[in-house]
């Protein structure tokens, strides 16, 4: 039976079950991560997932057509050794074979039914495809979901603000979390954007894993009908103990986003830099143009222009360990390439498009501990090594444009900020 949750009298739903969030799928264990959307245009969708076996898949789409996969070993998606010792005695659970199938030929601003078929199982969807500028939208943003599978089971103290600081919050995070993607379901958005963070330690496959159980698995199947826009985060930077236990180490860091990047689609930003696709992009939506961008590194390294002073980004390498070579990030200050991105795309966005959003992840104007000036002397100095301060180096930027809104998270706390006339939003 669904369990329902309460909270001091209020309903928020039931809880979503293994044998009922999924309703469209057919017998067979075929896949490992269900059929999602990525990558949306006015006349086409790619839709992506991971089976068990290199069995080629088919996607029939009513009215259209049917499209083979060619599966490919998702050889960044594979378990780290740390994660199979401590996880699952010894056993490599496996590495999956993805599948990305891009369908073409579509009218714009139309819904078609679409079949996935994997060896004896089978998944029937809807998508979406960007519709026409004069249409109206809606989408949902949200960050910091920061999904790991040790949080089931568990809550975490809920301070009251100058009032009871022993209070349990009542839901632990994988309950919390499936409601907030049920509600967001039902609401049904046009899109979700993720503004970093999406799990709590990038180089843990198990982490992403959790994250696709609620998004594309036994808890909820919303990206199969739902694009998702993700952005980085510190967290995906992260390796985390059962990742390598490096904590920001530049070769972890950069298998950790080498999972990330294997598991979204987006618009080629032009970098010519395959280690710079996802982290920063432009989508056009209808009336909007919504701009991603990676803010998880500035150079130089350390210094009030670094969001997290632990990273070493493009152009940066270990004093301690040159062997490493140089990180990945894109720098975000001005001069830097991602900036000259930007500067050029939110210049046509505002000749071409009724409203712009830009995200990223490190909020700039914030009361919590990001909200600190960059440094080492910790919160009681107000300093912060992973401060979000940096990023308004992009202000007069985003006012010289006409940016409506700016949305990130890394504070994990609802904020909104009205600075030169542009909503910030800590989501």
């Amino acid at each position: 039976m669904a369990q329902s949750l309460t909270s001091q009298g209020a309903q928020l739903g039931p809880l979503p079950e293994e044998d009922h969030c999924i309703k469209s799928y057919s017998e067979g264990q075929d896949f490992r991560v269900s059929p999602y959307l990525q990558n949306p245009d006015m006349d086409g969708m790619t839709i992506l997932w991971l089976s068990e076996t290199s069995e080629p898949g088919s996607v029939d789409v009513a009215g259209v057509g049917s499209f083979a996969s060619s599966p490919e070993l998702a050889k960044d998606l594979a378990y780290h050794a740390n994660e199979i010792a401590n996880h699952f005695n010894g056993n490599d659970p496996g590495t999956p074979y993805q599948h990305r199938v891009r369908v073409s030929g579509l009218s714009a601003g139309t819904s078609y039914n679409y079949t996935v078929q994997q060896g004896s199982s089978s998944y029937t969807g809807t998508l979406k495809t960007t519709p026409e500028r004069n249409t109206d939208i809606r989408f949902i943003v949200y960050a910091d979901s920061e999904t790991e599978p040790e949080s089931t089971g568990k809550t975490r103290r809920c301070s009251e603000p100058y009032g009871n600081f022993d209070r349990q919050y009542w839901l632990d995070q994988t309950e919390g979390y499936a409601i907030n993607i049920q509600t967001m379901k039902l609401r049904n958005p046009d899109f979700i954007a993720v503004a970093g963070d999406i799990v709590e330690s990038g180089n843990e496959q198990r982490d992403w894993d959790e994250f696709w159980q609620h998004n594309a698995g036994r808890f909820n199947d919303i990206g199969a009908g739902i694009p998702i826009f993700p952005a980085v985060g510190n967290h995906e930077n992260h390796s985390g103990g059962d990742g390598g236990g490096g904590f920001y180490t530049t070769p972890l860091a950069k298998d950790a986003l080498a999972r990330y990047r294997s598991y979204f689609e987006t618009p080629d930003n032009g970098s010519g830099k395959p280690e710079h696709q996802d982290r920063y992009y432009r989508v056009d939506y209808g009336p909007i143009t919504y701009i991603t961008i990676d803010g998880t590194n500035g150079n130089p390294n350390q210094s009030n222009q670094d969001t997290n002073w632990y990273l070493h980004g493009e152009g940066e390498t270990s004093i301690d360990n040159p062997e490493w070579g140089e990180g990945e990030a894109p720098d975000f200050n001005p001069g830097s390439r991602q900036y000259q991105w930007l500067e050029a795309q939110l210049a046509d966005a505002q000749k071409r498009s009724r409203f712009t959003f830009v995200q990223f992840h490190h909020v700039p104007y914030s009361v919590g501990p990001h909200g600190f000036n960059p440094g080492e002397g910790g919160q009681s100095n107000a300093e912060d090594k992973q401060s979000g301060v940096p990023m308004r180096v992009l202000t007069p930027l985003f006012k010289q444009y006409g940016v409506d809104a700016v949305f990130a998270g890394h504070d994990e706390m609802y904020e909104h900020s009205l600075v030169d006339g542009i909503h910030f939003f800590d989501v």
